[in-house]
């Protein structure tokens, strides 16, 4: 039986029924209609995925020569699944999150379905043309989340957003130009053949260096990251659970697809990947432990664990035929990333449902007696510190042997791959300190606040948590079946071969490395944390400043002398305007009023707040108008 017509079928059926939820306005219509269609979605994807069809495709030739293609790969397959199921979990949670804060509710779940369609398309398509168009789509669509308040903070964090996603779009769109000058064919599956023979063409790194940065826009790679704790934060907690553990995922994606198939086993662009992962690493972790809003740490330790991906990609390009190891630790840790963060956020919604707080000192206590909570938060948090006998010490296992394997199979001697493996361990050993920090904030300590909840939570958001607790203990236990199964199913996109012996996951060897991140963990905790971020006598203190950003210290001064001249031309031409105008008021058009900016100066406007808002707000309007006018120069490009 044919069945590529369920391809085009997942993504244009959930764009379909999202334009339809925007004429609803019931609130729970709108979820039952919402949750109907991630059903229907999720078994669509799971029929796909159990028929085996790694590898069919179908071509839809609706711009000209170019048209949009789908096709089956087992990467991709996959996080559609993992997709569809963390879609599920936040829609869940939706229903509850949303019962006291119903505005914009229409728009919001026509947002859900229609970013889901995106990260589909994403994961489906079968060239970088049809992979952009649903990376942008899924992009804006997500704006929207950001946006979703609208109140000072997301309206801040939303005009970040958009400006990492429109320029991240436009330097991927050049990628992809110059890329199809280079070699013409950018079907994902020939990338490797197609671009074999420019492998020491520099244009050939300019092209994929563009296209690294708007897909590393989008996973929050370092330099690139500074929307990720504004975004997180601002957004509502469901949205935030997706936007971590589902979106960022879609960049990583295409971060594999640049390093393994267009550049496969490049030294230079893997070094380049590795040194970013370990910036990402360190410095999430870093800025992680010094925060004390729950969501906004959460979001730094996504930057960090991110860093550890990048990490496994670039461990995958430098092992090259070795590469199994590092391909199965890669995929097993965005796997591992994308369910504790909806199960983590998830709890953080939880929280603020019942406090309308973010903050560490006003949550202090507040799961002291819901062992519920406590067990679900604890199992979250243990998987992604690597504990052993959960999910989070198995793909960090296989990411530390993949570099103890290329340090004795390349460069036994290098101090710079030593320095990287300690680095490996110290940024492990943040994850223990900042996560146990957050642990004893919420369930050990006495509550600051006198709790009065007895029914904080649903129970079909119990069921759904519950569940994803279950895949991260199994993913602990029985480690080789699990990670025979998803590296198997994906060994061929990832240009790996079948791992064929078991890992021994609880040998000494292996189990020193994660005790090594948990001494360093407690070091850090006992000596740095509780001594400067949790004191007794000022409880939790938030250290991170946000004029530290990336965007304070390098993007503004960088652009401010541009903004300048620009201003300062921008006014010369207003006064030679207004020059032209007085003369020719004087020579012929006596009964018209001089120009009010030449007699008196400078014009300066009685309401001075309101314009200082027009002002802020003007940038989303101008970014979110040129992203629009950029999609039309795009379907004209495509159809001419």
């Amino acid at each position: 039986m044919n069945m590529t017509f369920l391809l085009p079928s997942s993504v244009f059926l959930l764009m379909v029924c999202s334009m339809l939820l925007t004429r609803i306005k019931d609130i729970k219509t709108l979820w039952n209609l919402t949750m109907l269609a991630v059903v229907g979605e999720t078994i669509l994807i799971g029929s796909l995925f159990f028929a085996g069809l790694d590898g069919i495709s179908i071509h839809l030739p609706l711009f000209s020569d170019f048209g949009i293609g789908f096709s089956v790969n087992g990467l991709g397959l996959l996080f559609c699944l993992i997709a569809c199921v963390l879609w599920l979990i936040s829609t869940i949670q939706s229903f509850e999150y949303f019962q006291h804060h119903n505005k914009h509710l229409s728009r919001y779940y026509a947002s859900i379905l229609m970013t889901l369609a995106g990260c589909i398309g994403v994961f489906l398509a079968n060239d970088l043309f049809t992979l952009f168009i649903f990376f942008e789509l899924m992009s804006f669509t997500s704006y929207l989340w950001v946006a979703h308040n609208q109140d000072d903070q997301s309206i801040t964090a939303s005009n970040v957003y958009l400006a990492f996603v429109v320029i991240g779009g436009l330097v991927m769109l050049f990628g992809l130009f110059i890329l199809s000058a280079i070699g013409g064919d950018l079907t994902i599956a020939n990338l490797t053949s197609t671009f074999g023979s420019y492998k020491d063409d520099s244009l050939l790194y300019i092209g994929c260096g563009m296209l690294f940065f708007g897909f590393g826009a989008k996973a929050g790679v370092f330099m690139l990251h500074d929307w990720l704790p504004l975004a997180y934060t601002a957004s509502p907690a469901p949205a935030s659970g997706l936007l971590s553990g589902l979106l960022s995922k879609t960049g990583l994606y295409g971060i594999i697809i640049v390093t393994v198939k267009i550049l496969p086993h490049s030294t230079n662009w893997a070094i380049f990947v590795l040194i970013l992962g370990m910036f990402n690493m360190l410095v999430g972790a870093g800025l992680a432990f010094m925060s004390s809003d729950l969501k906004r740490t959460l979001a730094f330790s996504s930057i960090s664990q991110i860093g550890f991906i990048l990490w496994g990609i670039a461990l995958m390009s430098l092992l090259g035929e070795h590469n199994t190891i590092a391909a199965y630790g890669t995929v097993m840790h965005m796997i591992n990333h994308s369910f504790i963060k909806i199960l983590l956020f998830s709890c953080a919604g939880i929280m603020f449902q019942n406090t309308q707080s973010l903050n560490l000192n006003d949550l202090q206590g507040f799961g002291k007696n819901k062992p519920w909570l406590k067990a679900v938060f604890g199992i979250g948090a243990v998987s992604l510190m690597g504990i052993p006998l959960f999910s989070g010490y198995i793909s960090k296992t296989l990411l530390h042997e993949a570099m103890v394997e290329y340090m004795h199979l390349f460069a036994p001697e290098s101090a710079f791959y030593k320095c990287s493996e300690m680095l490996f361990l110290i940024a492990g050993g943040f994850t223990f300190a900042y996560m146990l920090k957050l642990f004893i904030c919420l369930f050990v300590k006495n509550p600051n606040k006198k709790q009065t909840q007895t029914h904080y939570v649903t129970q079909k958001t119990k069921i759904a948590l519950t569940a994803v607790c279950v895949i991260l203990v199994l993913i602990g236990i029985v480690p080789n079946t699990m990670v025979h199964a998803v590296g198997g199913f994906t060994a061929n996109f990832m240009d790996a071969h079948i791992l064929e012996s078991n890992v021994a996951y609880f040998s000494w060897v292996n189990l020193k490395g994660g005790f090594t991140s948990i001494i360093i963990g407690l070091f850090i905790y006992f000596v740095i944390v509780k001594t400067t971020t949790c004191t007794q006598e000022k409880g939790y203190i938030e250290l991170w400043n946000p004029n530290w950003t990336i965007i304070h210290l390098v993007y503004r001064p960088i652009l401010g002398a541009p903004n300048f001249i620009c201003t300062f031309f921008a006014r010369l031409a207003d006064v030679l305007v207004d020059i032209v105008v007085f003369v020719l008021n004087r020579l012929f058009f006596k009964s018209v009023a001089v120009p009010k900016t030449f007699l008196d100066g400078k014009h300066i406007d009685d309401s001075k707040a309101r314009t200082t808002i027009h002002i802020t707000y003007s940038l989303a309007y101008s970014l979110l108008l040129f992203g629009v006018g950029f999609i039309f120069t795009l379907i004209y490009l495509l159809v001419s």
